[in-house]
């Protein structure tokens, strides 16, 4: 079995990062104009390095990431061809070894991401609309047992 190593981001995988950000944005968000993630790119070039970045790599290629800033997952990211095999559980864990809570927002049009954050012990807190794109998203929460 190939092993994940999950570690900090570093500068020298920030473009794969960035390309995988933009692949899966892409597929998994096909109700979101593919204009909007480009016009994003830029900006997500600079806050990546400035954001605590969880990446995952399995033979040094890398296969997911998760991005946050103090207690707000902006986003968690899985290659296509990687999912469903534990790697996004891998990564939202090692988020969570060092929080109490946690929160995060989901399009209410990705069941799949939905469902795997529920699964993973996240509730809903509201809905509200993203006017940037014209989509509900929901806001989600999480909070250690051994607060």
């Amino acid at each position: 079995m190939i092993e994940i190593q999950i570690a900090p981001l570093k500068i020298e995988d920030l473009e794969e990062v960035l390309r995988l950000w933009l692949a899966v944005n892409l597929k998994t968000h096909g109700f979101v104009s593919q204009e909007h993630f480009l016009a994003h790119l830029p900006m997500m070039r600079e806050a990546l390095p400035k954001a605590t970045v969880l990446v995952a790599k399995k033979e040094d290629q890398v296969v997911g990431f998760l991005g946050m800033e103090e207690k707000f997952i902006h986003g968690l990211f899985v290659a296509e061809a990687n999912q469903g095999s534990g790697i996004g559980k891998g990564l939202l864990d090692e988020a969570k070894k060092n929080a109490t809570t946690l929160r995060l927002k989901v399009y209410k049009k990705n069941p799949r991401a939905y469902a795997f954050y529920v699964r993973e012990g996240f509730q809903v807190e509201k809905a509200v609309m993203d006017e940037a794109v014209g989509e509900e998203e929901m806001i989600l929460s999480w909070a250690s047992e051994k607060r």
